[in-house]
C-alpha cells in the first residue's frame, strides 16, 4: 500500500503551483499578470508541482470524469448525478501509487465572483459525494488565481479578503448536503496598488 500523502501538502502544493504561474507569466511576458494569461498554464504548473511531491502517485490532466470515478470506485447503478458531466473532463485529479484518486482539482483562473465557480463546486462536490462509502476521494479542490486593484475606497488587500471570504460563504451555502468547505489561501501579494492571491476552496 503506498503512503498515502496528506491533504494539506497536496492543498499547500496546488497554491505553490498557482504561485508559480503568476511568476512564470510575470517573468515571461515583462510584468503582465495572470489575469491576463490561459487558464491552462495555470494546470500545468500545478501538475508541475504535484508531481514533484514526495511519495507513489501520479497526476493527470483533463481526465474523463467517468473514468476519474471508476478508479475511485466511486461509481453506483442507477442515473448519474446530472452535476457530475462524466463525459466532459477534469482539470486534473491525484492519484495514490495503486491507482485510486483522493483528490479531485478544478482550476480557474482570474475569479472575482461566485458566478464563476458555481457550477465547479456543484461539480466537485458531487464528486466527492458520490458513493462515498466505497469511493477513494477524501476532498475536492477549487483551485483559482485572483487579482484587484485598488479603488477610491478600498485597497486591493482588502478587496481580495472580502472577496475570497464571500465566495467561501456563499459556497457553504450552496454546497450539496454532507459536503463542508473551508478555505486555504496563499500570501496575498502586493505590488504597489495591485495585489493577487492563490486560493483553494476545499470540499470534504
Amino acid at each position: 500500500m503506498p503512503r498515502q500523502i496528506p491533504q494539506k501538502t497536496i492543498i499547500d502544493t496546488v497554491l505553490r503551483g498557482i504561485e508559480d504561474a503568476q511568476r512564470f507569466y510575470e517573468s515571461c511576458t515583462g510584468d503582465c499578470w495572470l489575469w491576463e494569461g490561459p487558464e491552462y498554464l495555470l494546470c500545468t504548473s500545478i501538475a508541475r508541482r504535484l508531481h514533484k511531491m514526495a511519495g507513489a502517485k501520479y497526476v493527470t490532466l483533463e481526465t474523463n470524469v467517468h473514468r476519474t470515478l471508476k478508479d475511485a470506485q466511486g461509481t453506483t447503478c442507477g442515473a448519474p448525478n446530472k452535476s457530475l458531466k462524466k463525459n466532459g473532463p477534469g482539470d486534473s485529479g491525484v492519484l495514490w501509487g495503486n491507482g485510486s484518486p483522493p483528490a479531485d482539482v478544478e482550476v480557474k483562473n482570474n475569479v472575482w465572483s461566485y458566478a464563476q465557480i458555481r457550477e465547479d463546486i456543484k461539480r466537485v462536490g458531487s464528486v466527492v459525494l458520490q458513493n462515498k462509502e466505497n469511493s477513494s476521494f477524501q476532498f475536492g479542490l477549487i483551485a483559482f488565481y485572483s487579482s484587484c486593484i485598488d479603488n477610491t475606497r478600498t485597497k486591493a488587500r482588502q478587496q481580495l479578503k472580502r472577496r475570497t471570504s464571500t465566495l467561501l460563504a456563499r459556497s457553504q451555502e450552496h454546497v450539496p448536503t454532507g459536503i463542508a468547505v473551508h478555505i486555504a489561501r496563499g500570501t496575498i501579494h502586493v505590488v504597489q496598488d495591485s495585489a493577487w492571491v492563490a486560493t483553494c476552496l476545499v470540499l470534504k
